[in-house]
């Protein structure tokens, strides 16, 4: 399988997977969704992340089964010391990149279709294709101002759109505990999945995305 990263066709020209290649997969087509989103100056991703917390924190029960729920680095640092790495550790594209696998037996599609999309960055090409507004997934333009904020930060680039999934390469993971805890809770809160049905604790996901070269989001 060829690299997913690598040149792209010109400098506004985003390669990305949207599916597996086989008669019983059709790619992601975006439909009536597609649609520009404009990056509304209103938009600030941190008051999206805050506003997506406080929600998940209306449910006393829900804060003592998910754990500390922090956004800021002092607030994390009481915290810290539960953070830990998993045993079994993402270290490849290969690896981490769901959209390439069978689920069922982890090995890898033999064929995957790609996406050309037309954006002046990475990060965008999902925000182009109207990815958003379903089963509690963020809108289009919120999409745009969390994916810019952590491409900012940590050098977020789109790999995947499928229907109801993205996936990134990240340049540069959080190093530090405190710093993966501040962003596992800004990940939950955009995609409260990855806990709910994944690791069951913000200290959990604190541990896969620290020093983490891919990061997974779906909504289903």
């Amino acid at each position: 399988m060829r690299s997913l990263r690598g040149p792209v066709y010109d400098t506004c020209t985003v390669r990305m997977v949207c599916g597996p290649s086989s008669l019983a997969h059709e790619p992601f087509s975006p439909g009536l969704r597609a649609r520009p989103a404009t990056l509304s100056a209103d938009l600030d991703a941190p008051a999206l992340i805050s506003r997506w917390l406080a929600g998940e924190q209306e449910d006393p029960e829900i804060v003592l089964e998910i754990g500390p729920m922090v956004l800021t680095l002092p607030e994390a640092q009481r915290h810290a010391a539960e953070v830990k790495r998993p045993a079994a550790v993402v270290t490849t594209l290969q690896e981490g990149i769901v959209s390439i696998q069978d689920y069922r037996t982890r090995q890898p599609y033999l064929k995957v279709f790609l996406a050309l999309v037309p954006c002046p960055t990475t990060w965008d090409a999902p925000v182009r294709l109207g990815f958003g507004g379903f089963n509690g997934c963020p809108l289009p333009a919120e999409h745009a101002a969390v994916l810019r904020d952590w491409h900012r930060r940590y050098g977020l680039q789109v790999v995947s759109v499928t229907e109801d999934r993205l996936e990134f390469t990240v340049d540069r993971p959080p190093e530090d505990a405190a710093e993966a805890l501040v962003l596992a809770c800004e990940q939950f809160a955009y995609c409260p999945d990855l806990v709910h049905q994944g690791t069951g604790t913000t200290v959990e996901l604190a541990g896969e995305v620290l020093n983490a070269p891919v990061w997974s989001f779906w909504w289903d």
